[in-house]
C-alpha cells in the first residue's frame, strides 16, 4: 500500500465544506475493558467493553464572520465527513452521523495565524466508504 500525506484531505461538517481553512484532524478510538475475574482466580480476565470515539479539528480562522467558527462552537451538533486523499471518486470516505463539538478554543498569537482547535465527540460508529 502506498504512502501518502494529508495534503489533499477534505472535511465536512455539519454540511459545511471547511477544507479550506482546516490543518489537522485527529481522531482517537479506545475500547472499554470489562474486568471478569471470577472469585477463585488468580489472574484478571477481561473482555473488550464499548467503544469511544472522539476526534480534535485545527482550524484556521478567517477575519470575517467564519462560517466555520459559527458552525463548531460548544453544543453544536452535525455529520463529520472526511477524505483522508481528498474527494475524488473512489477515494476513502469516513462518515460519522452525529459529532457534538465538545469545546472550540481560539488562538491569537502575536507572530502567526489565528487557529482555533476544536475537540468532538463521535456519536456511534464510523462507517468506510469511498467518495
Amino acid at each position: 500500500m502506498a504512502k501518502y500525506t494529508g495534503e489533499n484531505m477534505a472535511i465536512w461538517f455539519a454540511g459545511i465544506d471547511i477544507s479550506g481553512q482546516a490543518r489537522n484532524l485527529e481522531v482517537k478510538q479506545s475500547a472499554d475493558e470489562v474486568d471478569v475475574t471470577t472469585y477463585g482466580s488468580v489472574d484478571k480476565e477481561y473482555i473488550v467493553g464499548m467503544i469511544e470515539r472522539d476526534a480534535t479539528l485545527e482550524v484556521l480562522d478567517d477575519n470575517t464572520a467564519s462560517t466555520v467558527r459559527t458552525a463548531t462552537r460548544a453544543g453544536s451538533s452535525g455529520t463529520l465527513i472526511w477524505f483522508p486523499k481528498g474527494s475524488t471518486a473512489g477515494y476513502p470516505k469516513f462518515t460519522v452521523g452525529t459529532a457534538v463539538i465538545k469545546e472550540q478554543s481560539l488562538s491569537y498569537p502575536y507572530d502567526d495565524a489565528v487557529s482555533m482547535s476544536v475537540s468532538m465527540r463521535l456519536s456511534g460508529a464510523v462507517t468506510e466508504g469511498t467518495a
